[in-house]
């Protein structure tokens, strides 16, 4: 499955939890604004997949920014990150790290 926003295409395989799966699954991706031109309906017909994108978002920023999506229990969450973090001068990995845990 391919899907293009702007000149940037997204490549991605199905993940094993949608390997045989005869049941429609939820699945979110949260990010930043690199996410936003990117359509659930282009990444799976076959499960309901959203985006949610927060411009200017940092690392910091998405531990408030994704307890609202996982109080919903999605089957699948996906988090793009530390994009915005990269201007300034960070632990990204350690702060990504504490954002999963």
């Amino acid at each position: 499955v391919s899907s293009t926003s702007k000149n940037v295409t997204f490549r991605n395989k199905v993940p094993k939890i949608f390997e045989n799966s005869k049941q429609k699954k939820e699945v979110i991706i949260i990010g930043d604004s690199i996410i936003k031109d990117l359509k659930g309906y282009d990444i799976s017909k076959n499960h309901n997949v959203k985006i949610r994108s927060h411009s200017n978002a940092t690392t910091d920023d998405f531990r408030d920014h994704t307890k609202p999506y996982l109080r919903r229990k999605p089957d699948v969450v996906i988090i793009q990150t530390s994009t915005n973090d990269l201007t300034e001068n960070v632990s990204t990995i350690k702060k990504t790290k504490k954002l999963v845990n």
